[in-house]
């Protein structure tokens, strides 16, 4: 897998950082706390649109009016929505910290934080 990760970065388009221009001025990171978190139970469906990439992510929601065994339903939460060359710097930058958590993927991980 190292290889394959070392691969993906050589390959990875660059990103542009705070302080790099594409042309004109330098174009800044504002981290806002008002930025809402989603939390999913699984990417789902992936979509590619002319170079644009979807990813449809779901969320397990208990139906309470089912009864008194409720159902658990699939429901899709949201979609990330971005072009190709972003959605790569994802996967190998979302890999990399992965594998510096200690997950492993070969279905075991040494840290589950």
């Amino acid at each position: 897998m190292t290889s394959e990760l070392e691969r993906m970065r050589r390959e990875a388009p660059s990103s542009i950082s705070a302080t790099e221009t594409v042309s004109g001025p330098p174009i800044r990171f504002v981290d806002t706390p008002l930025a809402p978190d989603l939390f999913v139970t699984d990417a789902v469906g992936f979509f590619n649109f002319e170079g644009i990439i979807s990813i449809s992510m779901e969320a397990r929601h208990v139906d309470h009016e089912s009864g008194p065994n409720p159902a658990i339903n699939r429901v899709v939460v949201g979609r990330l929505v971005m072009p190709a060359p972003a959605a790569h710097r994802l996967a190998v930058g979302l890999f990399d910290f992965l594998k510096k958590q200690g997950f492993d993927f070969d279905g075991r991980s040494s840290n589950h934080n």
